[in-house]
Parts: structure tokens; C-alpha cells; sequence
């Protein structure tokens, strides 16, 4: 909800989407079905063979896309709790 108030007070226009089946298939058909200006994808840090077995939706997002594509990382645990103040 952050994001979506921070998008708020810029005056941004912004849709969340959902999909079932392929991901990146369906984020790429959503796109551009939608004409959409820009994808934020999130992700998370995975070792070179676990993207090897099981693909990469961001990857293969950010390769397909006719627009932008901005991804962002996932906060590692440790960073997270870092951040919060006691």
C-alpha cells in the first residue's frame, strides 16, 4: 500500500493486475493488451542454478516487453529488520 499511496499523491495512474497460468506469458499479454507504458516486476535473488531449472519470469518479462520494464528487488531479510527501528 505504500507504493500505491505514494503513486497516489504524484498523480500517477496505475492498475494491479493479477493472472493465472504462465506468468510471464500473461504479464506480456496483459501489457499489451492494456498498451501499457511501463511493467514493475519483483523479484528475489536466486543462485545461477536455480534460475537454470526453473526459468526466470523476470527475465524473461524484461526480455519480452514491448515497453519499459523497471524491476525491482526483494529486500533480503537481514536489510529488512536492519531498516525497523526498535
Amino acid at each position: 500500500t505504500d507504493v500505491a499511496e505514494r503513486l497516489e499523491r504524484a498523480g500517477v495512474d496505475y492498475e494491479v493486475r493479477g493472472a493465472l497460468g504462465e506468468t510471464a506469458e500473461s504479464i506480456l499479454e496483459e501489457a499489451e493488451a492494456l498498451d501499457t507504458d511501463l511493467v514493475v516486476v519483483g523479484g528475489r535473488t536466486r543462485s545461477a542454478t536455480g534460475k537454470a531449472l526453473f526459468g526466470s519470469t523476470a527475465q524473461r518479462v524484461l526480455l519480452g516487453a514491448d515497453c519499459p520494464v523497471t524491476f525491482v528487488k526483494e529486500r533480503s531479510e537481514e536489510r529488512t529488520e536492519a531498516a525497523v527501528p526498535a
